[in-house]
């Protein structure tokens, strides 16, 4: 335990960058906290020298206020719309077109691109039609006529 109170800047900066890459590898931000307070105390005792017990207590106040600041002002925002239907497949067809080569009455199968979709249309559409898909129903595509 006597390498705990010779710790130098640069150790807790080899620290905060290990957690720091761990945390990037993992992705949640359950390590972010405390490898931004590691890289805190390093850069406080490269200004200043400080004993143990002041690098352990910065270290442990340092963690705690960045892991709250992530929670309150990082973590809850708002999903950027631009990344809507990213993984989801069914949700990213919404505004695609297309022409029938069959007749479509309720539920039917079609080709969009090199996929057949399950597709539901309100009111029958003629083979030859545009459709646009509006909606998506659990797994099904809801289209309508381009008129």
């Amino acid at each position: 335990m006597e390498w705990l109170e010779s710790l130098t800047a640069g150790q807790w900066l080899i620290l905060g960058l290990i957690l720091l890459a761990l945390e990037v590898g993992a992705g949640l931000a359950y390590l972010l906290g405390v490898a931004l307070a590691a890289i805190v105390v390093a850069a406080v005792m490269a200004v200043v020298s400080l004993s143990p017990l002041a690098q352990f207590t910065l270290f442990a106040v340092s963690s705690v206020i960045a892991t709250f600041a992530y929670a309150r002002f990082f973590k809850n925002q708002a999903v950027d719309s631009a990344a809507d239907g990213l993984h989801d497949r069914r949700r990213s067809m919404i505004g695609k077109e297309t022409r029938l080569t069959a007749d479509l009455h309720g539920n039917e199968r079609i080709a969009f691109g090199d996929t057949l979709w399950r597709v539901r249309a309100d009111l029958p559409i003629d083979t030859g039609k545009k459709i646009r898909v509006v909606d998506v129903d659990a797994d099904i595509l809801v289209v309508e006529e381009i008129t």
